[in-house]
């Protein structure tokens, strides 16, 4: 698997376009691509809020989230305190990410710093502890784009019932619809998907310390 860009994460504008919750509604926060898996063609990416309140002060991070400091570095991604949630992994095709830019040129991809490998390790270590805890702590979305309809929508493949209950709680009209996927989300956990994201991440995460390590063998 080539790991495009590998882990040089980039910021999208609006956000509103690709992040939702367990149960599909769109959510505010920002979606930072954290991998392209350059085989099965699927961008790979969380989501991000701010960290700190108009005063200045640091939230209390939620479950699976972890705090990235702003950097001073030109052309970085955190200008602010940000928390990713380890929690909720979204994928897309490239080809139809690729087309929602074409199609929505206020839709930014903004070149962004690399993590500091340490931080690379806790983002990876984070998403793992979520995917393999008991039971899983995770949400996986499949995103699609029509280009026609030029709309995003979400396949929601996994989510553990504590996402889909918190969820709910903030959802303001429980419609039948939102009811019906709340019901069959419990119900049904889809194994496969979990099994599937696992090889993907270890692979990925695998070729990126390898490619880390190659680095500091050639700069000794």
């Amino acid at each position: 698997m080539a790991i495009k860009d590998w882990i040089k994460l980039k910021k999208f504008s609006p956000f509103k376009t690709l992040v939702f919750n367990s149960l599909a509604q769109e959510i505010k926060e920002r979606p930072v691509i954290i991998f392209h898996d350059t085989e099965e063609n699927y961008y790979y990416y969380i989501k991000a809020r701010d960290a700190r309140l108009d005063d200045g002060r640091l939230k209390n991070p939620f479950q699976g989230e972890i705090l990235i400091p702003k950097s001073d570095k030109p052309n970085t991604l955190f200008t602010k305190d940000s928390y990713l949630d380890c929690s909720q992994i979204f994928y897309i095709r490239d080809s139809e990410l690729e087309e929602l830019v074409k199609n929505h040129p206020e839709t930014e991809i903004l070149d962004s710093k690399e993590l500091e490998f340490d931080q690379v390790e806790k983002m990876f270590n984070n998403i793992y502890e979520c995917l393999t805890s008991k039971p899983p702590y995770i949400v996986i979305s499949k995103v699609s784009y029509d280009s026609k309809t030029k709309q995003t929508k979400p396949e929601v493949q996994y989510a553990s019932d504590q996402h889909i209950n918190n969820d709910y709680k903030t959802i303001r009209f429980k419609t039948k619809k939102i009811k019906e996927l709340k019901n069959k989300l419990h119900e049904k956990k889809n194994q496969i998907s979990l099994d599937l994201f696992e090889g993907v991440l270890n692979d990925t995460w695998t070729e990126y310390r390898q490619k880390k390590c190659t680095i500091l063998y050639l700069n000794e």
